[in-house]
């Protein structure tokens, strides 16, 4: 897992963690700070 930034669709900035779906290798998945997942 590593730090990093997601910016959301009306340009926000939102802190939070990248991390790897063990399903899914080959994508990262963005952690927000609520729990949502972003892809």
């Amino acid at each position: 897992m590593t730090d990093g930034r997601f910016f959301g669709n009306r340009g926000e900035e939102i802190s939070g963690t990248y991390g790897k779906d063990s399903s899914m290798p080959n994508e990262k998945e963005f952690i927000g700070a609520f729990g949502a997942k972003e892809r």
